[in-house]
Formats: C-alpha cells, structure tokens, sequence
C-alpha cells in the first residue's frame, strides 16, 4: 500500500496537497497566459475542487505532489497509476513566475524515479500540446521518446494535436541513490456547481459548505473521544483526519450528499448530512461537539435539514440510523416526529465491533402534520 509521500530535492519539497494550498494555487492558475494550453484559467471553485480531490485521492492509484518552493506552492506533479498495466501517465505544471528555472524537471525527475521504484512501473508517459514547447522540452530532459502525435476532438478548443512521450524503466538513468522519503498518515467523489448547496439559518445556527478554515474547528471536538464513541471515526483523530474530512465534504455533489457545517457563534461545531438513497429518500446523518450537547441546537439544525429535505427537495422519505444506547441522539429524531421502525441487527463495525442500529424515519406526510 502506497502512502501519501514527502520527497526532497536540491530546492523544492514535493509533499500531499493540503487546503491551506488552495490560495497558492489559485494564485498563478487564474493566470490566462499560465492556462494558455488549458480550456480556461481556474476559477475559486474549480481550484477548490482540484486541491481538495489531491488531498483525498488514494495513493494506490494516484500520486499528487505540491511544488513547494520558498514556503509556497508553485505547482504539482502527478502520476496516475493502472496497475494492471504497470504504466503510470505523468502530470505537471508550474507557476509562470517561476518558468525558465529548471524546477519542473527537478521535480519530475525526482517523482518519476521514485515512481518506478515505489509502483514497479515498467513505463511512464506524458501527453501535452504540440504547440506546447515548454512542456515538450522538459519530457525531452527526463529522457523520453516521442511515440506519435494524435488529434483530440477538444470540444472547448476544437481540434488541436497531441503529442505522446513515453519513458522505459529500462531508459530511466536513476539519479541514483535512493531518496530521502517520508511516509505520511493517510487519508468518490464529484464536483457540482457549488452553490446548490443552500445556506439554511436558525435561531441559533448557520448551517453551510464547509471551508478550509474550519479544519481547526473540526480537529477541536472531533478529538474528544467521547464525542466519538458512537461514531466510529480514527482514534487518535488527527488534523489530517479532520483536513481530509472537509476535503471530502467539499467535493460532494449536493445532489448526492448534501453536506453542512453546524457554525454556532461563528465556530464550525459540528456536520449535518442528507444523503440520497433511493428516489425520494435520504438518510439524516448529525454530530456536534461535546460542549453544545444538551441545549437543542442538534434539533435546531435537524429540524431546519428535515424541512429543506421535504420542502426544497421533493423527498418522501427521511431515515435515520442510531447506535442502541445512544439515547441523547434518539431523542433528537423522536423530536423531529420520527418512528422507530426497527433494530438492525449487527448492522455495522464502530471501533471494531459490530453494533446494533435502531431504525427511525418521517414520512413527508408525517411532516406536514
């Protein structure tokens, strides 16, 4: 199993994405002439949603380093692998403030020889513009022979050609030596227009996207063991764990997961979930921090999720799953005017038991009532 990686060269550390990136990279990707060979600069969102899928991808099948020179980040390099085949394509890019430095080639020189070695590879390819000379040239330094041009239908630029490099293991001149590495704690999902996501407000709450900001937030009360007793979530729960979790809470398609940060006092406090099951039904999914149990806010913030659940999204059917024991949480859906349908037994592992879960739900109907 691969683990997300740190590899260090003569100027640049090569390390995972974290979201306190996204402002670096945002910074020279919305640059038109660094996207000239791109269908458009990046935007916030889509810098967003790329930095976030780099930080949760699974390294088993991808690699993404951060470029970080000088304390920011100035590019990426990456490898997706298929491990079937033992090929790996590579990709690059770097900020324009920092071209004609010979720092691309440093830092695929470096992920391309640790690439071969950590995932066996027998061959790495590269794709770019044939009009892209810059590009070409660095495949050409890393030792790569030019296989073939093909055109592309791209439907944003028209037609344009492509031009496909390749790399042997039995080419590659290793630098030699083995890199100084670091393996790191490790660690679906699609972007939407982000602005589905509705922003719901209470008496007491404001319940919208989670941001980058409120890792430490999150990291505060999700360390709390009791907090995660019933919930199953790593422990010890680390700042990765909690920066991994908004990465992926930022990349979900609302249609699908429509996911909410409960702030309280402008503090990110806790997460509220409805998550599409079959047509017209979800599951209501909760948690807060310790601190705010016992003072209703969970109803609060249920109750606001439940009415846009029935109201703005059309559903018929609201379901819940509890822990048996977890009474202040059955409570909760008992206030919302759930039933309790049932126990499932054995229904899932939490902490490495498997549990029984008693089943609540709403019907539509039941709401309006």
């Amino acid at each position: 199993m691969t683990k997300p990686t740190e590899l260090r060269t003569e100027r640049l550390l090569l390390r995972p994405f974290r979201l306190s990136d996204i402002d670096d990279v945002l910074r020279y990707a919305s640059d038109p002439q660094w996207a000239a060979f791109y269908p458009r600069p990046y935007d916030r969102g889509v810098t967003e949603h790329m930095v976030a899928r780099s930080v949760v991808i699974s390294w088993d099948r991808e690699a993404v380093f951060a470029m970080e020179s000088d304390g920011r980040v100035v590019g990426l390099v990456s490898l997706e692998v298929d491990a079937e085949s033992k090929t790996a394509e590579l990709g690059y890019d770097l900020a324009r403030d920092s071209w004609g430095q010979g720092l691309a080639t440093e830092a695929a020189t470096a992920v391309v020889d640790w690439g071969f070695r950590e995932y066996g590879l027998a061959r790495i390819f590269a794709e770019a513009d044939a009009r892209n000379g810059r590009s070409l040239r660095l495949m050409e330094r890393l030792g790569m022979t030019r296989e073939g041009v093909q055109r592309r239908d791209q439907i944003e630029r028209g037609e344009r050609e492509i031009a496909r490099y390749a790399l042997l293991r039995s080419e590659w001149n290793s630098p030699g030596g083995t890199l100084p590495s670091t393996a790191l704690p490790s660690g679906e999902y699609e972007t939407t227009d982000r602005n589905q996501l509705p922003e719901l407000t209470t008496a007491r709450l404001v319940l919208r996207r989670f941001r980058p900001g409120d890792i430490e937030d999150v990291f505060a009360f999700a360390a709390d063991p009791e907090w995660n007793r019933y919930l199953g979530l790593p422990e010890p729960y680390s700042r990765r764990d909690a920066e991994e979790f908004i990465a992926k809470a930022m990349l979900y398609d609302p249609e699908a997961v429509s996911m909410w940060a409960i702030v309280h006092e402008e503090r990110c406090s806790g997460s509220i979930y409805l998550r599409r099951e079959s047509p017209g039904s979800a599951t209501l999914g909760y948690s807060i921090a310790r601190s705010l149990w016992g003072r209703g806010l969970m109803t609060e913030a249920a109750s606001a999720v439940v009415a846009h659940g029935f109201e703005d999204r059309g559903l018929a059917r609201i379901y819940a799953f509890v822990p048996v024991g977890n009474d202040p949480s059955a409570r909760v859906l008992e206030k919302l005017g759930m039933r309790r349908e049932g126990i499932l037994r054995s229904n899932r592992v939490v902490h490495g038991k498997r549990i029984d879960d008693v089943l609540y739900s709403i019907l539509r109907e039941d709401w309006r009532a």
